[in-house]
């Protein structure tokens, strides 16, 4: 099809193209644009593409955009879609926002809310501003959707989050609370609890009060799916009756945390069933905890398992002010993978940093062989050549049954004849081709061979072909 002669794929580009000039147009007197005028339908067509999944820079360039002229102002003001992020900044300077934020809030009308807070400034000035902003949230908390707090300084993690935010958003289906050090926790909600269920826990299992308060108030107003926490020192103690209490609904768990390497009376509490967890992060300083916590887990659905030592393989936001590893005290991770050996279901495997340094190789195997075995998909980023190693070993004696299901395999090793010996192994074994193979840099050399074995090859996130030099 064609208009006027011109493909009608191309006006696509040209709307793209008109949308990346608006966010210029600021730059020019509004008395020499819009002639001839676009009809309002257009122009919020054009207004509602500058919207992005970044809500600050959203709400920046709505703003921007309605300060050009009055017609524009007057489209952009009441189009409800372009107000559905609503962005608070708590600095030192005193000002009164109250009358923004209402405007703001007002203008989405009955649209569900995304709100972020970011706060940069001491206790002292954030306390007097608490009950007004809870003030005018409150007539709008059944369209709250999203919500993400950060903040700069420690003293506002101990801030019961109940004090800011309604007490009930039914529409909540995400909390994002970013803290100093990189610490940070994400929920996902799939729906809030019952007033039965809030007044039984309430009476009966509630979870030690901690400084995490915004997550005792998260679990007993909704039911999670998702729970992800960073670097926030929550004790085995906490966690547990956090799990039970989440564990009908739970899908998704992360844990990152340096708990001590002797969690004392932890090993005395019972085991967990979380029955519909498919994908379970974890990461440690010192293995030994994460171990007291997987052994008395039963996952009978996970599919995907990481396990990271970001002692020894830091991640850029990992916090450079946290506690080293202990000379005298072993990060040996083999226990840890036998723990994990009983989930049998697990398809995706991320290996980081692991290592097990006191354990010889005929011992590791046996847990190598109950991880690897039914894998689709499997990294092995900066660990022990012994895992490479054992890959290879099950690889040469399993069953093919057991192998045929291996498409994507990601591994940083830099003995380039010992790897082209694995996919020598595979091919000879009557093994399907890989549909991704990710390698480091030093094994670029495999861009002669990875047709034979793999129908792409990336390396750096990149695909090998694209890393070509043109003539």
């Amino acid at each position: 099809m064609s208009c006027n002669n011109r493909p009608i794929g191309s006006f696509d580009v040209i709307v793209d193209d008109l949308a990346g000039a608006f966010s210029r147009l600021s730059l020019y007197d509004h008395r020499d644009i819009g002639r001839p005028e676009l009809p309002d339908d257009i122009l919020y067509n054009l207004f509602l593409s500058m919207k992005t999944s970044d809500a600050p820079s959203s709400v920046r360039t709505t703003v921007k955009l309605s300060h050009v002229c009055t017609r524009w102002r007057d489209v952009i003001v009441h189009a409800p879609l372009l107000w559905t992020y609503v962005t608070v900044y708590w600095t030192p300077r005193k000002r009164d926002h109250s009358e923004v934020i209402k405007s703001f809030l007002c203008r989405s009308k009955r649209l569900s809310l995304s709100f972020h807070l970011f706060i940069s400034c001491c206790m002292a000035c954030t306390e007097p501003r608490i009950r007004q902003l809870a003030m005018l949230l409150h007539p709008h908390a059944h369209r709250i959707h999203t919500v993400k707090v950060k903040t700069t300084f420690e003293m506002h993690s101990h801030i019961p989050i109940s004090n800011i935010l309604p007490a009930r958003m039914p529409l909540l289906r995400r909390l994002h609370i970013a803290l100093p050090d990189s610490r940070r926790c994400i929920i996902s909600v799939k729906e809030p609890r019952s007033h039965k269920e809030i007044a039984h826990f309430r009476q009966c299992l509630v979870p030690p009060i901690s400084d995490t308060h915004f997550l005792d108030w998260s679990i007993r107003s909704s039911h999670l799916t998702t729970i992800s926490l960073k670097y926030c020192d929550m004790s085995p103690r906490q966690l547990l009756p956090i799990l039970i209490m989440t564990q009908s609904t739970l899908l998704h768990l992360e844990i990152y945390d340096d708990w001590p390497p002797h969690p004392i009376g932890f090993t005395a509490n019972p085991v967990v069933t979380l029955p519909n967890l498919i994908s379970l992060s974890l990461g440690y300083l010192n293995p030994v905890p994460l171990w007291a916590l997987v052994h008395r887990l039963i996952l009978p659905k996970l599919r995907s398992l990481s396990v990271h030592d970001f002692g020894e393989c830091p991640e850029p936001t990992t916090p450079t002010c946290r506690p080293q590893k202990h000379p005298t005290i072993s990060n040996d991770a083999f226990d840890l993978l036998v723990a994990m050996c009983p989930f049998t279901t697990v398809t995706h495997l991320t290996l980081r940093g692991v290592s097990c340094p006191d354990t010889t190789f005929e011992d590791m195997m046996e847990p190598m062989r109950y991880l690897f075995e039914g894998l689709e998909s499997l990294a092995i980023i900066r660990c022990d050549t012994e895992f490479v190693d054992g890959l290879f070993e099950v690889t040469l004696d399993s069953d093919l049954s057991e192998l045929n299901g291996l498409t994507e395999l990601l591994v940083t090793i830099n003995d380039y004849s010992f790897f082209m010996e694995y996919l020598r192994l595979r091919a000879a074994r009557g093994l399907p081709r890989f549909k991704i193979l990710a390698v480091n840099p030093r094994m670029a050399l495999l861009r002669h061979f990875y047709r034979d074995y793999s129908d792409s090859i990336y390396v750096r996130g990149h695909k090998l072909q694209e890393l070509r030099s043109t003539p």
